[in-house]
């Protein structure tokens, strides 16, 4: 096999690990349209949200699949946009003289993560965490947040309820003051 067959075929085997069985990622009309206007953004944040408090009904509502709301950060250009699942919110600029030099930003793109991936399946892309952040949600409920913290390889953290991926942020971190630990090696 030529070296060139064997990168691509080791590609191919990486990106069909990084992504959960039979679960295509791609971004709505909206967001490509966006896309090829203005690129991928420097930074994102990501959220599955599960459920909810419906306003009219007062009462807990459960999403499937999970609503999936973005927000992107065009640090260079000075704006940010929010996607609610696929559907483009509005545009609110900001001075891009404000983070363009304060954050690396993210090769990462948004299409490239969804609510089914798990954390095995983070960890054998990105490896080992540089640190597990356990947040209580309540009597047995916590969220934990595995971060890398690399800058040179891109700052970004993946948020676990139980087995379900619920955020992803690329490019910086948000610190919430849990309990942190060192993951084993």
């Amino acid at each position: 096999m030529s070296t060139v067959r064997l990168i691509l075929a080791t590609l191919l085997l990486v990106l069909a690990c990084s992504v959960a069985p039979g679960y295509a990622l791609a971004n709505s009309q909206a967001e490509e349209t966006f896309v090829k206007e203005n690129g991928y953004p420097d930074l994102f944040i990501l959220t599955f949200l599960g459920e909810g408090l419906d306003p009219v009904k007062k009462k807990l509502t459960v999403f499937s699949p999970p609503k999936r709301i973005e927000v992107w950060l065009y640090l260079s250009k000075g704006f940010r946009v929010k996607f609610v699942d696929g559907a483009q919110g509005e545009i609110v600029k900001f001075d891009p003289k404000i983070g363009s030099t304060l954050l690396p930003g993210t090769k990462l793109k948004p299409d490239e993560f969804d609510p089914k991936l798990t954390e095995e399946q983070i960890q054998k892309r990105f490896g080992k965490p540089d640190e597990i952040e356990r947040l209580p949600l309540g009597a047995s409920r916590f969220l934990d947040v595995y971060r890398y913290l690399t800058p040179a390889l891109g700052i970004k953290s993946f948020t676990f309820r139980g087995k379900e991926l619920v955020g992803v942020v690329a490019g910086f971190q948000l610190v919430y003051g849990g309990k942190k630990d060192k993951p084993e090696s």
